[in-house]
């Protein structure tokens, strides 16, 4: 699973790759790494760190499973 993780202050698409959860399991997640007060441009580094996801390298045709928008606390899926 492909998540792209947006938000103002990323200069360049942030994706991570891990094992594949339904939106309301990564909703779950999210939360749980929220909740620990970090950073929000940090929140990726954790998010990977404690869901044993990985970073991957920006790119622009990849297609996502869903999309993290920090801004605005939404999760959803992208339609292609």
């Amino acid at each position: 699973m492909i998540i792209e993780v947006d938000g103002c202050f990323f200069k360049e698409r942030v994706l991570l790759k891990g094992k594949r959860c339904t939106m309301k399991q990564l909703r779950q997640k999210y939360f749980q790494v929220k909740s620990t007060g970090c950073q929000l441009e940090d929140l990726p580094n954790l998010f990977c760190r404690i869901h044993s996801f990985e970073k991957l390298v920006a790119d622009e045709d990849l297609e996502v499973d869903f999309v993290i928008d920090l801004d605005t606390d939404r999760i959803y899926a992208p339609r292609y």
